[in-house]
């Protein structure tokens, strides 16, 4: 009787085998402490950020070709093809005119190109295999960029001297033009996060080669061209192209492309175009 109880009993001396999953600590009261390690546990909000986050950290030839296209686009639009529709139309004769159709054919060209070569880009880079890029999203965000940047410009014409009441509307479309070539690509590149806008734009200060050539470059050269090109108003030239903001387009303009021409040589020559081969 007493053998059979004995021998159904488990040895002690015989030691279970750990799990992969637990380690053994330091031992309290004279049995091993086990400790179960576990994966942390991520929020919806977390995984839904991390999923949608995508950045490009490389140039490749339509990257790097793309700002200077946009500034073209911009320049041919307004100095070419809506002055040649009518003499009405004329920029110097007719402002409003001009920058209303101009800014109606630009904007939505600005938006869809940007997206498109992000969109396209994010999806063949090999730093975003892990994440995943919506085209509308993209839209939505250089669409939210341009509508933040009109009100942000407009604001601080008024505070920089610009009519408030009397030539409003140009001040809008001039604003309009300039957010179309500056806060459009840079939302789509930085996105809404305020610590990104402040580096670039207040410490001056790019993390990766697309910011400088698509955000830093080309928004210096455009704002420092408008500045310049307010210079020649207060002058009592009388000259027809005098009025606002004739010369704050045309500089910002000139800025903009000078700017991109000037990145787009210095990529070249190092050959920063050149894309890095894909991790396997």
């Amino acid at each position: 009787m007493n053998i059979r109880i004995l021998a159904r009993l488990p040895s002690r001396t015989t030691a279970r085998p750990r799990r992969s999953s637990e380690t053994t600590g330091e031992t309290f009261l004279g049995g091993p402490v086990r400790l179960k390690l576990r994966k942390p546990n991520m929020t919806s909000s977390q995984t839904s950020s991390e999923h949608h986050f995508v950045t490009l950290t490389t140039l490749s030839i339509p990257t790097l070709v793309l700002p200077t296209c946009v500034s073209l686009l911009c320049s041919f639009l307004v100095f070419i093809a809506v002055p040649r529709l009518s003499r009405e139309t004329s920029l110097v004769t007719s402002p409003e005119r001009n920058l209303l159709v101009s800014v109606s054919l630009f904007v939505p060209m600005s938006i869809a190109m940007y997206a498109y070569v992000f969109f396209l880009e994010s999806h063949s880079s090999s730093d975003n295999q892990n994440h995943s890029c919506e085209m509308h999203r993209v839209v939505l965000r250089g669409l939210v960029g341009w509508i933040g940047g009109v009100a942000t410009l407009h604001a601080t014409a008024i505070l920089f001297g610009a009519p408030l009441l009397n030539l409003a509307l140009r001040t809008a479309l001039w604003s309009a033009m300039i957010s179309g070539l500056v806060f459009v690509p840079c939302s789509i590149v930085l996105g809404v996060s305020p610590a990104s806008w402040l580096r670039l734009f207040v410490e001056l200060r790019a993390k990766t080669p697309v910011e400088r050539h698509w955000c830093l470059a080309p928004s210096l050269g455009a704002l420092l061209g408008s500045w310049v090109g307010a210079i020649p108003i207060p002058l009592d030239w009388d000259e027809p192209w005098q009025a606002w903001p004739v010369t704050l387009v045309v500089g910002a303009l000139i800025g903009h492309l000078f700017a991109c021409v000037v990145t787009l040589a210095y990529a070249s020559t190092r050959g920063a175009f050149l894309r890095p081969k894909k991790r396997q």
